[in-house]
């Protein structure tokens, strides 16, 4: 984890609550990826900076800051802490549906701007992990599930046993220089063809 060195894009269209904000970034360490005074800035930054962390005002000019947010998180582009005045439950229930990563009360102080900038950054990092370890199981019950189903086309066709089918799925991946799941996907596409016709 990046402690103290995180890459801060903050947006927010008052210039002197932003000065006052980037000096308590610099002071405790993290650099700044870019500012901007309006929400579709903030966002055309963010792609092109790839900052660790957005804190943006809420009450920024053009796209609402709740906006921003979403298509930061959806986007995955960074995490979101919002700078607030208000606490209503309209407001926080706004920010949980912006999938925001944290609100920071107004006046901003530094113990809290230093703590939400990196309890926003971990638990994005966690998040990001575990969908990563999501996304590979799915691919490999994918992998296992095509693989199945060629070596029993194998089986079938060539009148072999399981473990043979197995070899032979191998054998011909490694041939050709293709994974397990891309001959057996070849596999069941021939024989479909062969149906076919």
């Amino acid at each position: 984890m990046k402690v103290g060195n995180l890459r801060i894009l903050l947006g927010d269209t008052n210039a002197s609550s932003r000065s006052r904000i980037k000096k308590m970034l610099l002071a405790s360490g993290y650099q700044m990826a870019g500012e901007a005074d309006e929400g579709m800035a903030v966002l055309r930054q963010a792609r092109i900076t790839k900052p660790d962390v957005a804190v943006i005002s809420e009450d920024i000019k053009g796209l609402s800051a709740f906006q921003v947010a979403a298509v930061l998180t959806e986007d995955r582009l960074c995490p979101a802490v919002i700078v607030a005045r208000s606490s209503s439950p309209e407001f926080i229930r706004a920010a949980k549906e912006s999938k925001a990563a944290g609100i920071i009360p107004r006046p901003v102080q530094h113990a809290f701007l230093v703590a939400a900038l990196e309890f926003a950054y971990e638990n994005y990092c966690l998040l990001n992990a575990r969908e990563r370890e999501i996304e590979e199981l799915r691919e490999r019950l994918e992998s296992r599930r095509l693989i199945e189903r060629a070596k029993g086309i194998l089986m079938q066709n060539l009148k072999i046993s399981e473990e043979e089918a197995y070899r032979y799925l191998q054998k011909c991946s490694m041939n050709q220089r293709i994974s397990m799941k891309q001959m057996a996907e070849a596999v069941i596409m021939s024989e479909g063809a062969l149906r076919k016709r």
